[in-house]
């Protein structure tokens, strides 16, 4: 995941620190589960993003 590879974190980190669990988080990574708006508002506030860039993450990875 481009976030967490940069960044050193692990699945778990990020599950811990989202309050998402690693399945979910692990399934997401590896393409089995769409971003939906919780995921995208934990993932956003964790990185310091906005929920719509995941969500267009998302968009993009469908269209590709």
């Amino acid at each position: 995941m481009l976030f967490l590879r940069p960044s050193g974190t692990s699945c778990a980190d990020l599950a811990r620190a989202t309050g998402l669990s690693e399945k979910l988080l692990t399934a997401f990574i590896d393409g089995d589960v769409h971003v939906n708006e919780y995921l995208a508002f934990r993932l956003a506030d964790h990185f310091g993003t906005t929920a719509a860039y995941w969500i267009g993450l998302q968009r993009r990875w469908e269209h590709r």
